[in-house]
């Protein structure tokens, strides 16, 4: 702001234009962030960082954004690594392998009501019941493997970005968030640390702390569809992380337990199935969306 009471020149007007222009594009971007951080029940103290829809060349590992300013899913990048998956039980050859994998945005929290019905109001998905629970910020739950996929079909062509579910292997580096297989086992998680029985229905996302990813409700609250198929998920992964596709998918995989079920289900390496069409009041997901070549920061 100008002290004296000389008239600006040209030069200086353009410069304060500028200047109150920025001024108004950060705090747009602020309040935008800090309803985000509200709407999520979340502190704004210790976000690492709040940004609009900008270019994923400039996004790195920790940054929190949403490709558009009302419904769009708040999105973390999460780093590039690697995880050491284990064959699971049962297998006659038990292995592990070291997968690798690429940064990419994963959904800070599993996609609520709020944002599912704006592909309902778009006329692009079905609405699906709350069973009177509520909607808002509640996960959305009722919905099948194929009904996501319609979902993330619905918001990529609205953001011009691609959004999908996240890969099995991609899911359980996201859930341990750098945690070793060998880490304290997620049965040991209490009540204030996730939604899981006896409560008796899910509960508005974030309310519980996030992991060292900044994820929310990784366990529990409402189980979260990934990519693959059962079949595939049920022997020793490939080595990049990616989701196999086969021909013939007659199940698809769900992760994280959910408020149906106890504390011993809450683990990285217990899986659930059912067929792509089923739905069901503990079902839910999660999103990833993938970064260009130069938003992999590895």
């Amino acid at each position: 702001m100008r002290t004296s009471d000389r008239p600006a020149s040209p030069e200086e007007n353009n410069l304060i234009q500028e200047k109150t222009r920025m001024f108004d594009l950060r705090k747009v971007v602020g309040l935008s962030a800090l309803f985000f951080a509200c709407a999520g029940g979340v502190g704004v103290t210790g976000m690492t960082v709040a940004v609009a829809a900008t270019g994923s060349e400039s996004l790195k590992p920790g940054d929190v954004f949403s490709d558009c300013a009302d419904v769009c899913p708040q999105m973390v990048v999460i780093p590039a690594g690697r995880i050491t998956r284990q064959a699971p039980k049962g297998d006659k050859k038990p292995a592990t392998i070291e997968v690798e994998i690429k940064s990419v945005a994963v959904g800070r929290f599993e996609i609520t009501f709020r944002e599912y019905d704006a592909c309902v109001a778009a006329r692009a998905c079905t609405r699906i019941s709350d069973l009177g629970w509520g909607r808002d910020r509640r996960p959305v739950i009722n919905i099948s493997w194929n009904d996501a996929q319609t979902y993330v079909r619905w918001l990529s062509g609205r953001t011009g970005h691609t959004y999908r579910l996240l890969s099995d292997a991609e899911w359980e580096y996201a859930a341990r968030a750098g945690q070793p297989v060998s880490a304290k086992p997620a049965k040991d998680l209490d009540v204030t640390q996730a939604v899981f029985a006896p409560r008796e229905k899910t509960e508005p996302v974030g309310t519980r702390p996030a992991n060292g990813f900044g994820l929310y409700d990784m366990f529990g609250n409402a189980l979260e569809w990934v990519e693959d198929c059962w079949s595939a998920a049920d022997t020793v992964a490939r080595k990049e992380g990616t989701s196999p596709r086969p021909e013939d998918c007659r199940q698809r995989v769900l992760r994280g337990g959910s408020w149906v079920y106890g504390a011993a289900f809450l683990r990285p390496d217990v899986r659930f199935k059912d067929r792509p069409s089923a739905i069901n009041f503990d079902q839910g997901i999660r999103i990833a969306r993938d970064l260009n070549r130069n938003g992999h920061t590895n």
